[in-house]
């Protein structure tokens, strides 16, 4: 599948979902039930593709069903508040918000993840994130007159959803072996059954019991906004996971980076749902420090590879120095014991024979002082050896583990 097929379809739908999501809420304002046609229409498609053999799919398994769950969750909560940001607000809006998820995330990663899964962020890290700060700070200070409480809260319960969803992701969905489009088809069925909860807690079952939904459906152009976010929806999906293994990871964060300035464009052309243009330099500032992030993640990465490359090779430089003086220390262990052995055997028949004079006593006594001293040289020597055998075999589990990280 060629490149630029996979990079045109990965941005066409990544520039446009977002705006033609906003204009389906426009004409069907209902955020729940969009997403459970998008939902089901996905898992839908992903089924038939399977059942044709035109993709890979896993079968529902309720052991990972139940590992699953926690993922689902967020990623329900998540699509289901970005609808209601959506609806409250602008697309501007939203992508200013989810430029600020990493610094939410980076908070999260280091309240509940190790060092070792999670590292510290690097100065160059920190100093991006503050760019993102600043440019969403200003971002809402231009944009204050049209940013309601209902925005903000919603805009706070997307940007936790969103943060909690990558950090549950990280936790549990590695653990969970799937196929690609098994994910897919995993996130989105499942998702189904997240929808009452969600529309009892939004407040719109009320709505769908009260209002008539469906008669908004009848109206062509209603339809044909809800039909092309459906169909943007799977195709980001099939895009995006085919973009991601084809493409480096360089040049899929610059691709995604790109989406978000033509989408931007787009959106403050098409229409007047847009923030004001004196909001969008603060805007730009708050992507241009989500770019500086990621080069900056991608080079704390790049680092961190170096140098658990450079201790893996002084391990191995370590192994063998030890193996190359182990001839040399086994002999100096087999001389002393040879040593004592021989003397032990000379002494031996002296004391049995004759009665040594007080001179011969006193050599004899200093022989043995010496044997002993000898013996427990060997032993220092014998325990040394243990121990650098224990060293090795902790270097070689330490390489083991930074080669499976």
């Amino acid at each position: 599948m060629g490149l630029l097929f996979l990079a045109a379809g990965y941005s066409a739908t990544s520039a446009t979902l977002s705006i033609v999501n906003k204009w389906a809420l426009v004409r069907f304002p209902y955020s729940g039930a969009l997403t459970v046609l998008q939902f089901g229409f996905a898992a839908g498609a992903v089924r038939l593709l399977a059942a044709l053999k035109l993709v890979e799919c896993d079968a529902l398994d309720w052991k990972t069903v139940k590992a699953f769950a926690p993922a689902v969750v967020m990623f329900y909560a998540s699509i289901a508040s970005n609808m209601r940001l959506l609806a409250a607000s602008t697309v501007d809006t939203f992508v200013v918000v989810r430029s600020v998820v990493p610094i939410a995330t980076q908070v999260g990663e280091l309240l509940f993840f190790e060092r070792s899964v999670a590292p510290a962020p690097s100065a160059l890290q920190v100093a991006s994130l503050a760019v993102i700060a600043v440019g969403a700070a200003g971002y809402g200070s231009a944009n204050a007159a049209v940013l309601s409480p209902a925005v903000a809260g919603w805009a706070a319960l997307y940007l936790a959803c969103i943060s909690g969803d990558t950090l549950v992701v990280k936790k549990v969905v590695s653990s969970v072996e799937l196929s690609r489009w098994g994910y897919v088809y995993y996130n989105n069925l499942l998702a189904l059954a997240v929808f009452p909860a969600w529309a009892w807690f939004s407040g719109e079952l009320a709505r769908l019991a009260t209002e008539r939904p469906l008669e908004a459906l009848g109206d062509p152009v209603s339809c044909a906004a809800v039909a092309l976010s459906c169909a943007i929806g799977l195709g980001i999906s099939f895009f995006g996971l085919n973009a991601r293994r084809a493409l480096s990871a360089t040049a899929f964060t610059v691709l995604g980076v790109a989406c978000k300035f033509l989408s931007i464009a787009i959106n403050s052309t098409v229409w007047a749902h847009h923030a004001p243009h004196a909001a969008l330099p603060w805007l730009l500032l708050a992507l241009l420090g989500s770019v500086l992030y990621q080069k900056a993640s991608n080079l704390a990465k790049d680092d961190r590879d170096r140098r658990t490359s450079r201790d893996a090779a002084e391990a191995r430089k370590r192994d063998r120095r030890g193996a190359a003086a182990w001839p040399a220390r086994l002999g100096v262990l087999v001389a002393t014991a040879l040593g004592v052995a021989a003397l032990r055997a000379a002494l031996a028949p002296a004391t049995v024979v004759v009665r040594p004079s007080p001179e011969l006593a006193e050599r004899l006594r200093a022989e043995e002082q010496r044997a002993a001293a000898a013996e427990a040289l060997a032993e220092e020597a014998i325990a040394h050896v243990e121990a650098m055998r224990l060293d090795r075999d902790a270097a070689r589990a330490r390489l083991r583990g930074a080669r499976g990280m």
